[in-house]
């Protein structure tokens, strides 16, 4: 194998390097066809413990590189999205009092300085783009029923998306306990939903919503590969039929459906 990767490079043409050269001078960082030559041949004064370790220069080049392009593909993604039109949230205190009459605790010191960016980014016309980062048990949830409670105030759905069913189940049952007092309705719909579960649940959403379809909006906690069948949204991410969500409307001329 050494012997045709050896032949292999031997017949090629230098790769053209696409970085940068003051970043490669910069980071101390070999060309591109160094780095392919060395992590396939070694120099004979190469340290092993640096190969063994993926820190040698030429692996760092190859790795550097990839999460590079990776990084400017995001950030060029991230810059369109932000020239897109949004949704311009209004925050009044009638917002206000219905998150905290929704809070069933004193939010900590960080929960609040979280909320209020986030609020910050809904208030703005265009999409947000925002990943919330926390331990198990650190409020995450409860940030994201508080941007509920906004979009809803301002009159749009909320979809609440989970990657599983057992979490979007653990949800609904939470969001149902401290939304329900607001008056909102929240239902429960996964990929395992029957048709007629779907039907139902489809019956329980005021007449207003059907008839205005743009009106709707989707409020992800999380960045997330799934998405449901909610709507129009402020927040990015991509859809699936089959995906779980607990999502909560607010009451109109309708009894609670569950």
């Amino acid at each position: 194998m050494r012997i045709f990767t050896h032949r292999v490079l031997e017949s090629l043409a230098p790769v053209e390097d696409q970085l940068p050269e003051y970043l490669r001078q910069r980071l101390k960082m070999p060309d591109l066809w160094t780095a392919l030559r060395q992590i396939h041949f070694p120099p004979p004064d190469s340290d092993l413990r640096l190969y063994n370790a993926f820190r040698s220069p030429a692996q760092f080049r190859l790795i550097f590189e990839e999460f590079f392009w990776l990084e400017c593909g995001v950030a060029l993604k991230r810059g369109k999205a932000r020239t897109l039109p949004g949704i311009a949230f209004e925050i009044g205190p009638r917002v206000r009092e219905r998150v905290k009459a929704m809070l069933p605790f004193k939010p900590t010191g960080a929960q609040k300085r979280v909320i209020q960016e986030i609020a910050d980014d809904m208030k703005a016309p265009h999409p947000m783009n925002r990943l919330l980062q926390g331990d198990v048990g650190s409020g995450k949830t409860i940030v994201a029923a508080e941007a509920a409670v906004i979009a809803i105030e301002n009159g749009y759905q909320v979809a609440v998306l989970a990657p599983t069913e057992i979490l979007a189940t653990q949800h609904a049952y939470y969001f149902k306990q401290i939304l329900s007092k607001l008056g909102y309705v929240t239902v429960l719909l996964t990929g395992s939903s029957t048709s007629r579960e779907r039907r139902s649940s489809r019956n329980c959403w005021p007449r207003a919503w059907r008839t205005w379809p743009s009106a709707r909006t989707r409020c992800s906690k999380k960045t997330s590969s799934s998405t449901s069948w909610a709507s129009r949204s402020s927040t990015s991410s991509t859809a699936s039929a089959s995906s779980s969500a607990s999502a909560c409307w607010k009451r109109a001329s309708i009894p609670t459906c569950w």
